[in-house]
């Protein structure tokens, strides 16, 4: 049932919404993302379908709250497009880091005169989640309305709702970082031709790249169908007796959207010449041999033969470490999904003359003479791979990290089912002057005991700072919580803690200003600073390390990952 109609007329409505602290950026974060008066997107409307669903609830909306109006991107159970901002409960919604929760409208001196409850669609409860963006501006709320009071709606409600409110929100991020990435795209490739004066052709180009764009979009929306569905199915599950497997499900299924924005954004630096390598000089072979050792389970699951021919002789290169073990393992994972079970993936490194060559080989589905060159374009996949899911970013990512190592790559296939080899070639480096020498009791590397410490975190967000802490105390370690940076010296002071986990994005005083703020304490002095945030500039990270942090995290973080830097 679609409520809408008039609003009630004859009633005045006095009462008007505060505004947020920063107005002016936040409306024009919600004019960057261009979300604003858009065409209707099925992600979107899938959203507010499963709120309705399990909230039990006639009407669900993803409101987004301009300067004088709040306009729907999706709704269910309510026709009306908009209403006026000062009708909108959103508007305060979006003043509240965790959301509002309205029992019963009529009881509550803020609703009691609204339109929207005295009249259609005589709104009596409401609940609402704010959409904060990386920069923590709301751009609006996610809600679910009842046209009945509903005095119980408990903190486990409250937190599914902004569980799906963030899960939203990470939708509306990959969007906006795709039509950024397809933007540049099209703009980078316009300057080419332009350059070129191909005035003829360049109609023809742009409407290439703007079909491709399509497709993107399209294919995005598909990678983002799939792990919605599985978290539908597998919510649902946990609503039976018998849920099984379904937290591991939801886990793997987020795990698999932030390694997709993962690579959006890695592809986005890369483009915009925002990526600064760490050189050193590093043995490839050893750097090989690990990814290959990691990647195995992936080809182990897939059911592939994996052979390695590797030197046992070390071929030193110039290079960033991670990002080298990340070409290996992207070129891997790649001829796993291409390769049918039983079939063989070799991987080769050899020295010849002046360089040190890679070879990844499959007896996969082969790539047809025309596409062996655009397949290192970003979003261009081979007809018969766009069937194996996949964004078609792994190999541009690749290409474009091969050459900022002054590298070259390569590929050749006889056709369709005759397998692939990418061939990649790094020049070799003078063999460094003194090496690692590991020094414990027969070679082997001491472990290290398990030592308490006290961590104090200072994240805003109640629900990552509260899971947060109670993990770190389930290792074992000492933990206090504060949720605002201006309360994290005195609270520091009086906890002495050893480690100080701050989130950077926090509101009014942020964590840059926290961290050069607890360093400036003397009797502080020694505390490691760990910094969190969901910003993966380079330019975040120097800042970081300028204002007097230790480590820099990236957004979620790996618990094992940080469960070994505490101990460390």
């Amino acid at each position: 049932m679609s409520l809408g109609g008039n609003f009630a007329t004859g009633v005045k409505h006095t009462m008007t919404d505060p505004l947020p602290v920063y107005e002016t950026e936040r409306l024009q974060a919600l004019c960057d993302y261009g979300l604003m008066d858009t065409q209707q997107e099925a992600v979107f409307d899938e959203i507010v379908a499963l709120a309705s669903y399990v909230f039990r609830t006639p009407i669900a909306l993803v409101s987004l709250v301009d300067e004088k109006r709040q306009w729907f991107k999706a709704r269910t159970g309510l026709a009306i497009p908009e209403t006026p901002r000062e009708y909108a409960f959103c508007a305060h919604t979006i003043l509240e880091a965790d959301g509002m929760v309205v029992p019963d409208a009529l009881a509550d001196p803020r609703f009691a005169s609204n339109p929207l409850v005295l009249g259609s669609p005589g709104i009596r409860f409401y609940a609402g989640t704010p959409l904060i963006t990386r920069e923590g501006h709301a751009l609006g709320a996610l809600c679910v309305i009842d046209t009945k009071p509903r005095p119980q709606f408990d903190s486990e409600q409250k937190q599914a709702l902004q569980t799906l409110g963030r899960h939203l929100m990470a939708q509306i991020e990959i969007r906006y970082s795709s039509a950024f990435l397809a933007k540049a795209l099209v703009e980078r490739r316009q300057a080419e031709l332009e350059q070129q004066n191909r005035i003829l052709e360049h109609g023809r180009e742009l409407s290439r790249l703007n079909e491709l764009k399509d497709r993107f979009m399209a294919m995005l929306a598909h990678e983002l169908r799939n792990p919605l569905a599985s978290i539908l199915n597998a919510v649902e599950l946990l609503r039976s007796p018998e849920p099984d497997d379904a937290v591991e499900i939801i886990e793997s299924q987020v795990k698999h959207l932030s390694r997709l924005i993962e690579d959006l954004l890695d592809l986005s630096r890369v483009m915009r010449g925002k990526i600064t390598l760490k050189k050193t000089t590093v043995d490839l072979a050893e750097s090989v041999r690990a990814a290959a050792r990691a990647a195995r389970p992936i080809l182990s699951k897939g059911g592939q033969r994996f052979v390695t021919e590797l030197p046992e002789e070390p071929l030193w290169v110039q290079a960033d470490l991670v990002r080298l073990e990340q070409i290996v393992s992207n070129l891997l994972v790649n001829a796993a999904k291409f390769t049918e079970r039983g079939k063989q993936v070799s991987l080769s490194l050899r020295r010849e003359a002046a360089q040190a060559v890679l070879r990844v080989c499959d007896e996969g589905i082969g790539i047809p003479k025309e596409m062996q060159e655009r397949i290192f374009e970003p979003f261009v996949q081979v007809e018969e791979s766009r069937t194996r899911g996949g964004l078609g970013l792994g190999l541009p990512l690749v290409r474009q990290l091969v050459h900022l190592h002054n590298g070259s790559i390569r590929v050749q296939s006889e056709g369709p089912g005759r397998g692939s080899e990418f061939i990649v070639r790094f020049p070799l480096h003078a063999e460094p002057l003194t090496a690692f020498v590991d020094e414990t009791e027969d070679g082997l590397a001491a472990t290290p005991l398990h030592v308490r410490h006290r961590v104090l975190v200072v994240e805003d967000n109640p629900d990552l700072g509260g899971t947060l802490s109670r993990l770190i105390s389930h290792w074992g370690h000492e933990t206090d919580l504060v949720r605002l940076g201006s309360a994290a010296l005195e609270r520091a002071l009086k906890f002495r803690p050893d480690i100080v986990l701050i989130d950077i994005g926090l509101p009014q005083m942020d964590g840059f200003a926290v961290a050069e703020c607890l360093n400036t304490s003397p009797e502080l002095a020694g505390m490691r600073l760990i910094a969190m945030s969901g910003y993966a500039d380079e330019d975040d990270r120097s800042h970081a390390m300028q204002a007097g942090f230790n480590e820099f995290l990236l957004k979620p973080v790996d618990p094992s990952f940080l469960r070994q830097l505490l101990e460390t």
